[in-house]
């Protein structure tokens, strides 16, 4: 009872006072946006919780939207820790250690910025949570009704994410080790129905589609779309998104991350005291030990078969969540470690010395050593997570996006940050109604067929043609904008998006306002603070940054084709501070400064940061090239900045 409550208070000063106000990066605002709309999020559609987010939403009388789902997040988070508390009770007698390393659990800061923003983490480490707890309850007791609960919170685990999947092997090795079940119709019949039961939410799906939810990917309430919801026939059950190839490279990489993360977040003296959990478990509960073990492996085997390509700091966030599960496990055997420990100082301690003083001071100092573990996790993740709160990057990135738009465009857009935090835009906040957002998965026929019937006046040609939509809807409206160019014609920059034109002459009639409108965008529109040390940790912070660096780059192109040099010198010194660390303004930044024959102690940083880059172009190698001839005069420069060029030309 004071575990849960010492948890409890530490949770409202850690988590439920961080909620998240504004929306987030990733696919978080898909997921606050279909708990906010009775809608499905992508595949698998995580029924479970946009059921139980949408009612909350409904009748929960305090905070804004993304709070709400922010607080369905830490809520569960919470509920997680609790059940963890009770299954380190089933073999930890010494409450103090899992208080502690529950503790330690809630500060490991992917585990922390996933509770405190929208997404679909924090209720799946529940279940998985209680399928644990309640296996091993069966195993200790031997009762039927601990292993019907199990079975119902297996059947929840299809209703919200599949990674639940990677512990059934150790679930089947706790029920086949010496748990004799002599079945019957009876025990048999029970079974199916707590099954039943918990993947019973998935009703929800193909509910919301007949009642035609603004999201829908899979047509849910057609067999064959709900089979492909579960399934995630689209992106391929086990991979990382659609389109994923076999790359063994790209896998063992992601294995080495793996690690690296985990030094990172729960640090070398949190991994010294896991392996002392480890050595107590192979001793003293080697069924557990094999159960972790077995568990670990298929996370392990989850991760390198996802193969997230990590080249790129999206990516390398989308990674980042799936940590959580494995933290869970490791959270426990580092439970065991503290324990474990004790024990051993305890009895040395005695054989050593009588001295309570000395005894005293050996366990007072093993307990500050694990103090300041968890301060230091607190300090460290908690200066990350106060720039996630208020931060409204994420939506003004989608405002941005809208804001640059004339009344009734049309707008296509591939990228998942675009679609889904312009999505939350307009669904969620009531920005823009009035443009026409057409979807990336136009291609099918269900999503083609809906959005006709939403969009009458768009016109659609065949499946076979659809890069002429923006050919075909030029003559009755000329405003259409994409996040990239998508087919022939011309496109031009337009602050965070590009404008489609059918031909070279179509566009020169509207050459000059579009030149004068990108200057406005990038010289007084459009503005960033630099990212602080912290704020660099969040992978989709970072990548947003990217995203207005890159499309810079494209503009500051465009503008010196126009001849406006003294603005692209002006946008170039505005985003200094804030983007010099992106490789696309880098290039622009250098090469802008060669064509000028101008050689700075700023050009000399921007050089030496592209240089020392371990990927990049080939192509933009002759940016580097140019400048060493320009600034870099003395052989012994020549010859260090040819090397560093030679050795990087992916």
């Amino acid at each position: 009872m004071l575990t849960g409550t010492l948890l409890v208070i530490f949770w409202i000063f850690t988590y439920l006072l961080n909620l998240s106000v504004y929306p987030f990066g990733g696919d978080s605002s898909e997921i606050a946006t279909s708990m906010a709309t009775w809608g499905l999020s992508h595949p698998p559609g995580y029924p479970l919780q946009n059921l139980l987010g949408n009612i909350l939403v409904k009748i929960a009388p305090f905070f804004n939207v993304y709070q709400k789902t922010s607080f369905f997040s830490a809520i569960f988070t919470l509920l997680t820790v609790i059940i963890l508390a009770s299954i380190l009770s089933l073999f930890i007698k010494r409450k103090q250690f899992i208080l502690l390393s529950l503790i330690y659990f809630l500060t490991l800061f992917p585990v922390w910025l996933y509770g405190i923003v929208p997404e679909v983490f924090s209720l799946a480490l529940f279940i998985v949570s209680c399928q644990i707890y309640y296996i091993l309850k069966f195993e200790k007791t031997k009762l039927l009704k601990y292993f019907y609960l199990f079975l119902f919170f297996t059947g929840l685990g299809v209703s919200q994410h599949h990674v639940f999947i990677m512990f059934i092997p150790g679930y089947l090795y706790i029920l086949f080790r010496k748990i004799k079940i002599k079945l019957n119709l009876s025990i048999f019949l029970k079974s199916a129905v707590f099954i039943f039961l918990g993947f019973l939410p998935y009703l929800y799906a193909p509910i919301v589609s007949y009642l035609n939810t603004p999201m829908d990917i899979e047509n849910a309430k057609s067999i064959d779309g709900f089979i492909r919801l579960i399934l995630r026939s689209s992106y391929g059950t086990f991979t990382a998104y659609s389109g994923a190839t076999p790359n063994i490279a790209n896998q063992l990489i992601n294995m080495l991350s793996t690690f690296v993360f985990i030094i990172k977040d729960i640090k070398p003296l949190g991994i010294i005291i896991i392996i002392f959990g480890l050595v107590y478990l192979y001793k003293k509960i080697r069924h557990l030990f094999t159960f972790f073990i077995i568990s670990i492996l298929g996370l392990l085997y989850f991760y390198f078969i996802s193969n997230f390509n990590l080249s790129g700091s999206f990516s390398m966030g989308t990674f980042e969540r799936f940590l959580v599960f494995l933290y869970l496990i490791l959270i426990m055997i580092f439970a065991f470690g503290t324990a474990y420990i004790y024990e051993i100082l305890v009895i040395n301690i005695k054989k050593l010395t009588d001295k309570n003083f000395i005894r005293t001071s050996v366990l007072v100092s093993f307990y500050f050593l694990i103090f300041i573990l968890i301060i230091n996790s607190l300090l460290t993740s908690q200066a990350t997570i106060k720039t996630v709160v208020k931060n409204k990057i994420f939506q003004n990135y989608s405002y941005s996006i809208l804001n640059s738009l004339p009344k009734n465009s049309y707008l296509f857009l591939n990228s998942d940050h675009g679609i889904f935090l312009v999505q939350a835009a307009q669904l969620i906040d009531k920005k823009r109604p009035d443009v026409v957002r057409i979807p990336s998965l136009i291609a099918r026929d269900y999503t083609m067929a809906k959005f006709k019937k939403s969009n009458p006046k768009v016109l659609i040609p065949t499946k076979e043609d659809l890069s002429k939509i923006p050919e075909i809807n030029y003559p009755k409206n000329n405003y259409f904008y994409s996040d990239k160019p998508i087919s022939k014609g011309v496109w031009t920059p337009n602050g965070l998006t590009w404008r489609y034109f059918p031909n070279i002459e179509e566009y020169r009639i509207y050459e000059k306002e579009i030149v004068d409108s990108n200057v406005e965008y990038w010289t007084k529109t459009y503005s960033l603070s630099p990212l602080s040390r912290s704020e660099k940790s969040i992978f989709f912070l970072d990548h947003i940054y990217e995203i207005y660096a890159n499309q810079m780059s494209f503009a500051i192109d465009f503008l010196l084709v126009n001849g406006r040099k003294t603005e692209v010198r002006n946008i170039l010194d505005r985003f200094l501070s804030s983007l010099d660390s992106q490789y696309s303004y880098q290039i622009s930044y250098l090469n802008f400064y060669t064509l000028e024959k101008q050689c700075t102690k700023k050009t000399d940083e921007i050089f030496s940061k592209l240089s020392n880059r371990p990927i990049r172009k080939k192509s933009d190698n002759n940016y580097l090239i140019r400048y060493t001839k320009l600034c870099k005069t003395t052989p012994a420069n020549t010859n260090l900045q040819n090397k560093g060029i030679k050795q990087t030309t992916q």
